[in-house]
């Protein structure tokens, strides 16, 4: 649905309230938002529609949300992102845990939501860029299945676990910083605490059978950054 410039944001949220501040705040950046109440419909909604952007409100799914994220994920190359009214630490783990690629507080200010949905609104263009894969000594990263061949195994990726990894790829062998890969990957600085990172490369760790103890894949140097062997 990359069709012309409007893009198509599916919002699965039961607030009428939140449905309607958050179509009108899309609508103004060229977005069409549709709403989707019931989990059930989302399926159908996700299949029919393709829409370039799932957001669920978890605080307003009656809690399942999570399991419904975990649901769509392997039918979906498309990004998630969920948002919740509650944040601690654990919300934005279970969060990604289930497969989203970002996780937001509802409270958020417009400019950075929408600074996040652009991010992961703009890296579906810049996927259909990039070369069909990247060839290294152990795997190879296949941007057309958004996956990762080890042997004979495709391994599937969520987007922002291929992302991460393709950014480290193209740099293998070489410490990307954590800030940069923050910048890249979030679209705006690094504040030192955001754990979403390290998630994703324990993660990605688990799906290449890489040892988080004693990793031969992704080395991370504490406090610096991160490194894909060559």
């Amino acid at each position: 649905s990359m069709a012309g410039s409007e893009t198509v944001i599916l919002l699965v949220e039961s607030d009428a309230v939140i449905c309607t501040e958050m179509r009108r705040m899309l609508r103004e950046s060229g977005h069409r938002v549709v709403c989707c109440e019931h989990s059930q419909s989302v399926i159908d909604q996700a299949t029919s529609l393709r829409p370039d952007l799932v957001i669920i409100d978890t605080s307003h799914t009656n809690g399942n949300g999570l399991a419904l994220c975990r649901q769509l994920r392997p039918q979906l190359d498309r990004p998630m992102m969920i948002v919740s009214g509650k944040s601690t630490e654990d919300t934005e783990l279970e969060a990604l845990e289930s497969g989203a690629d970002e996780f937001l507080e509802l409270s958020a200010r417009p400019r950075v939501m929408l600074a996040r949905i652009n991010a992961l609104l703009s890296r579906a263009v810049r996927i259909s860029n990039l070369p069909q894969r990247i060839r290294l000594s152990s795997m190879t990263i296949d941007a057309s299945q958004q996956g990762v061949r080890m042997g004979e195994t495709l391994i599937p990726l969520t987007s922002g676990e291929f992302d991460l990894l393709w950014m480290l790829a193209e740099q293998a062998g070489k410490v990307l910083p954590r800030e940069q890969v923050f910048r890249q990957l979030r679209g705006f600085d690094y504040n030192g605490f955001d754990r979403a990172i390290d998630i994703r490369i324990a993660r990605l760790r688990r799906k290449l059978g890489d040892n988080g103890k004693r990793p031969v894949l992704i080395h991370s140097s504490r406090g610096v950054g991160y490194m894909l062997s060559p």
